[in-house]
């Protein structure tokens, strides 16, 4: 994962959830169908865990084309019972 997030950060945002020091979850973009050459197609999702929960039809553009993206959900911990509110965006520091 360090080497993924090195590769996109610099053009792509990651968001991560972070609680007295340790990452409690992040948001990561969908994977492009079909994709079996990076290694984040459908069976190298399962096997990390990950379950499918849509695809955006027509979502993104490459290689000359318009193409699907699936997304994928892992649970990394349960909710708390009684979250602390959102931060509103203004308030948020950079």
């Amino acid at each position: 994962m360090p080497a993924r997030i090195a590769a996109t950060l610099s053009r792509y945002p990651w968001l991560v959830d972070e609680t007295d020091g340790v990452v409690a979850g992040y948001a990561y973009a969908g994977i492009a169908l079909p994709n079996p050459a990076s290694g984040l197609d459908r069976p190298g999702h399962e096997a990390a865990g990950f379950e499918p929960i849509g695809v955006c039809h027509g979502e993104g553009f490459k290689h000359g084309h318009w193409i699907d993206v699936s997304w994928w959900h892992l649970l990394l911990q349960p909710p708390p019972p009684d979250p602390a509110p959102p931060i509103p965006f203004p308030e948020l520091d950079g």
